[in-house]
C-alpha cells in the first residue's frame, strides 16, 4: 500500500460515510471532527484490501495498485442463469459447446471481451444474448461460433468487432427460429455469416463483412412455405459515415420478404435467389456479377441503385409469356440508352432463349445516386 498509511479504529458513529467502489477495493470518505462539534471538509479514506484496514487523509484518491482489479484475468462466461456483465477490461471465455438455455437472457456491455478457448468453441443460444458496445468501447468476439439453436429467443449485437475465426452459423440442414440483429458491428475477413433460419427474422444495420455472408430461407417440415423476413439497412452509407458493406458477397435464398437498402455490395458476386418479395433500393453495386433467379419476378422492386457491376443477371423459368423487372432511377456507369445497358451490363431472356425475365427500364439516371456510398473515382 501506498506510504504513509496508519491503521486506525472505527470513527464517530455521526460521521457521514460516502463510498466508492473499485473491483474489491472501497474508500470510505468521511469529514473529520473539530473542537467544536462542527464537521469540515477534510478528507480521510479507509480502504480494504484482503482483510486489512488502514485510514489517510486525501484530497484526491487514486486506486491504481497493480492486483487491485480482476480486468485482465480471464473468467468462463456465465450461461446458466441471466445475468449482466459490464465490467470494464474483462475477458470471458468459452471453452468447448456451452448453451444459454431458453429463458435466460446474457447481456454483455462495452469494453468486454469474448473468447473462445481449446478446439471448435461454440456458445449456442436458445434463450437471448444481447452485446451492447460504443463507439469508443467496442465488444470483442475473438476465435468464436455464435450458434442459434433450433429454437431461440434472439441473438442481438450491436457495436460489435468479430476477430480471428468464427462467426454466427448454423447447420442448413437443421433450420432455425429466431431473431438475430447486427448492428455497427465488424466481421473480419475470415469470420462466417452463415444463417439457415424456417421463421423469424434477420435484421443487419449499418455493419460490414469483408467475407460471405449467406442468409437461407428454409421451408420446415410440415410447413407450405417459408416465413422469414430479411432487412439490410444502411450497409454502406448512413449518419454522414461510409462503411464497407458486404465486401465478400451476399448470398440470400429462399426468404420470404427481402430488404436491401442503402448498403454496398462487393466482391465476386452477390446473388439472390427464389425469395418471394424483393425490394432493392438505393444500393451501390460494385460486385463483379449480381444475379437474380427467381421463379416469380412480380414482387421484384430494384430501384434508386448505382450499378458499377460488369453484369446484371436475371433469370426466371421459361415462359410463353416473358415476365418484365422493372428498374427504376438507377444509374449504370454513366450509360443512358437502354439499348446500351442491355448490351453491355444486363443478360436476360434477350441473351438466353431458355430465360423467362427480361429488364425494363422506366427511368435512367444520368448522375449516380450515391445513396448506397460515394461514388467511385
Amino acid at each position: 500500500m501506498a506510504a504513509g498509511l496508519c491503521a486506525l479504529g472505527p470513527h464517530d458513529a455521526r460521521a457521514r460515510e460516502r463510498l466508492a467502489w473499485t473491483g474489491l477495493v472501497y474508500a470510505r470518505l468521511c469529514p473529520e471532527p473539530t473542537s467544536d462539534g462542527w464537521y469540515r471538509d477534510a478528507w480521510n479514506a479507509r480502504i480494504s484490501y484482503d482483510g486489512a484496514i488502514v485510514w489517510t487523509r486525501l484530497t484526491v484518491v487514486v486506486l491504481m495498485a497493480a492486483g487491485l482489479s480482476y480486468a485482465g484475468d480471464e473468467k468462463p462466461l456465465p450461461t446458466r442463469r441471466s445475468v449482466i456483465l459490464n465490467r470494464r477490461g474483462a475477458t470471458y471465455f468459452v471453452e468447448g459447446r456451452q448453451t444459454i438455455p431458453w429463458g435466460c437472457e446474457i447481456s454483455i456491455s462495452r469494453d468486454v471481451k469474448i473468447v473462445g478457448r481449446g478446439e471448435d468453441p461454440v456458445l449456442v443460444v436458445a434463450g437471448a444474448l444481447h452485446v451492447h458496445g460504443t463507439n469508443n468501447k467496442n465488444v470483442f468476439i475473438e476465435d468464436l461460433v455464435i450458434e442459434p439453436a433450433a429454437r431461440f429467443r434472439e441473438i442481438r449485437l450491436d457495436m460489435v468487432r468479430f476477430q480471428g475465426s468464427g462467426g454466427i452459423r448454423n447447420d442448413d440442414q437443421k433450420p432455425v427460429a429466431g431473431s438475430i440483429v447486427v448492428e455497427n458491428s465488424v466481421f473480419s475477413s475470415s469470420i462466417d455469416f452463415d444463417v439457415a433460419l424456417s421463421a423469424g427474422q434477420v435484421l443487419i444495420l449499418a455493419s460490414s463483412f469483408s467475407g460471405r455472408v449467406v442468409i437461407d430461407g428454409v421451408v420446415a417440415k410440415g410447413k407450405l412455405r417459408n416465413a422469414l423476413s430479411v432487412n439490410i439497412i444502411g450497409c454502406g452509407s448512413t449518419a454522414g459515415r461510409s462503411l464497407a458493406g458486404f465486401q465478400g458477397g451476399l448470398f440470400l435464398t429462399g426468404a420470404n420478404k427481402v430488404v436491401v437498402r442503402n448498403s454496398r455490395l462487393g466482391g465476386e458476386r452477390t446473388e439472390f435467389r427464389n425469395c418471394a418479395t424483393i425490394t432493392f433500393d438505393g444500393n451501390k453495386v460494385s460486385a463483379t456479377q449480381l444475379c437474380f433467379f427467381q421463379k416469380n419476378f412480380a414482387r421484384t422492386k430494384l430501384q434508386k441503385s448505382d450499378f458499377y457491376c460488369e453484369t446484371l443477371i436475371l433469370c426466371g423459368p421459361p415462359r410463353a409469356r416473358k415476365q418484365r423487372v422493372l428498374i427504376d432511377k438507377c444509374w449504370f456507369k454513366g450509360l443512358t440508352r437502354a439499348k446500351d445497358i442491355n448490351e453491355e451490363v444486363i443478360q436476360d431472356a434477350k441473351d438466353h432463349k431458355n430465360w423467362g425475365a427480361v429488364a425494363m427500364f422506366r427511368q435512367i439516371k444520368k448522375q449516380p445516386l450515391m445513396l448506397g456510398g460515394p461514388q467511385d473515382r
